[in-house]
């Protein structure tokens, strides 16, 4: 069954750092491939920054995170504790939304796997499952090839 009502954004990368400001940095993006010289591929850090938007009116009761690959490996399988839904749900209570067409709330979180171990090319798929289905986020390629752009030639003077 699928969640219509949620809204799933995933972006991979090498690290997502919290600022002292209350801004959040996310390094080294993929967009969308990852490329390995050769396999098993090992990356010391990789990380996936997440955020999570449910309307207003309806608050998660339940929420899990999961990051499979197509070789059918589970890299990561998060279940949010009912304190964490409740929180979101009394921060949420809070929020100004007038003037807002969409009336959605939402929070954002990070998972870090460390090491990310991939034995083979395949495809990195995210979703959440909530009291209403399931919510399919961005995948990733993790493929063979160069990893690194050609270097440009000089221009001839």
């Amino acid at each position: 069954m699928r969640d219509t009502t949620r809204k799933l954004t995933v972006v991979y990368c090498e690290d997502v750092r919290l600022e002292l400001t209350g801004q959040t940095s996310l390094i080294g993006i993929f967009n969308g491939t990852l490329l390995a010289q050769s396999f098993p591929l090992t990356l010391p850090k990789f990380a996936i920054s997440v955020e999570i938007g449910t309307p207003f009116e309806e608050q998660l009761r339940s929420l899990r995170f999961e990051l499979t690959t197509d070789a059918g490996d589970q890299l990561l399988a998060m279940d949010f504790p009912q304190e964490v839904l409740q929180q979101q749900k009394l921060a949420a209570s809070q929020v100004d939304l007038e003037g807002f067409e969409e009336k959605m709330v939402g929070f954002r979180t990070q998972f870090f796997l460390t090491p990310l171990v991939v034995q083979q090319p395949t495809m990195i798929r995210s979703k959440i499952i909530t009291e209403n289905g399931e919510v399919k986020g961005a995948a990733l390629k993790v493929g063979q090839g160069n990893p690194v752009f050609p270097h440009m030639q000089p221009l001839s003077q």
